[in-house]
């Protein structure tokens, strides 16, 4: 927050505000990015309310700035985390923002030009944990692959759960080899596309642009884009393979394929866009944990359905 700023009496008019105003630019006391949202108190410094330089000088020379100042501003508390801030100031368009201690007294102002140079840092820095490190200019090599070490044990141990999924149709890719070319670009789609999905759902967060209240709409419109997604792709890649193996496996074979692609990337897009919120809930950082997380379940579900499918429509004679 900045100290330097100037406030009105709420019992002044507002001829004596802007004579105020003038008399503090001119000794240099205001910036005129605090011309904004001025600040309105009482004679003991508590925060009354806020209004606009605009709106002092339209005014009559003997109207009261009580009765032009809004009494419910949106307010700011000394040891508010800076990423509540820019999610405040995000969500209600703020210019600037009043910082009230326990009692009402206005301690100082937070202005928009600021708070979006923290707003840059804070989704530079999520991005950063995206990629599994924090800061890295500043970060050792050492501390950069401990950071990185603990999400990449999930990825880990997902892929190997995804190994014994596949021993578990060994009988399956036996009779119809073909599958096991479609498998890695079945989960590769259904992982960019949860990777994408992820990057939104974290950046919406981060800078507030996704409130509480917004929570499910956001969730179903991803949803619905994978779906669309899948859909496209399912029906272009199952197309392809149909063409290519029909001969060999019937037609059956791009259905699977296609189907499979579908599941593979609506489910991807279905876990990008629940995982931040669940992990945030748990007090856990969704930047640092979404990827991971989302890559492993992708691959994990999209071969289970896969091969089952495959077992089920081709090998069911």
């Amino acid at each position: 927050m900045r100290g330097r700023y100037v406030t009105l009496d709420e019992k002044w008019t507002t001829k004596a505000a802007v004579e105020r105003i003038q008399y503090s630019t001119r000794l240099r006391r205001i910036e005129e990015t605090h011309l904004d949202t001025l600040m309105v108190v009482d004679s003991k410094n508590h925060l009354r309310g806020v209004v606009g330089l605009k709106s002092l000088v339209v005014a009559p020379n003997d109207m009261l700035v009580r009765d032009l100042m809004d009494p419910a501003p949106r307010t700011l508390t000394p040891h508010l985390d800076q990423e509540e801030a820019v999610k405040l100031f995000t969500k209600y368009k703020l210019k600037s923002a009043p910082v009230l201690d326990p009692e009402g007294a206005l301690l100082g102002v937070v202005v928009y030009r600021d708070i979006f140079a923290i707003a840059r840092e804070e989704t530079e820095e999520d991005f950063a944990k995206m990629a599994g490190f924090a800061r890295p200019r500043t970060r050792t090599v050492v501390r950069s692959a401990a950071l990185r070490l603990p999400w990449l044990v999930i990825t880990c141990l997902g892929g190997v759960l995804v190994s014994h999924v596949i021993k578990n149709f060994e009988q399956t890719l036996s009779q119809i080899i073909a599958l096991a070319s479609f498998s890695p670009l079945i989960a590769g789609m259904g992982g960019n596309v949860g990777s994408q999905t992820a990057t939104i759902m974290v950046r919406g967060l981060a800078t507030g642009e996704i409130g509480r209240d917004e929570e499910g709409k956001a969730i179903l419109h991803e949803v619905l884009i994978g779906l669309l997604l899948g859909i496209s792709y399912g029906i272009v890649v199952g197309a392809l393979a149909a063409f290519v193996y029909h001969a060999r496996y019937g037609w059956s074979f791009g259905l699977v394929v296609g189907l499979a692609m579908t599941f593979s990337m609506t489910v991807a897009s279905c876990m990008a866009s629940i995982e931040p919120f669940v992990l945030r809930r748990f007090g856990v950082d969704p930047a640092t944990a979404t990827g991971p997380m989302i890559t492993t379940t992708t691959d994990l579900l999209s071969n289970a359905f896969y091969f089952t499918l495959a077992s089920w429509l081709l090998l069911k004679h």
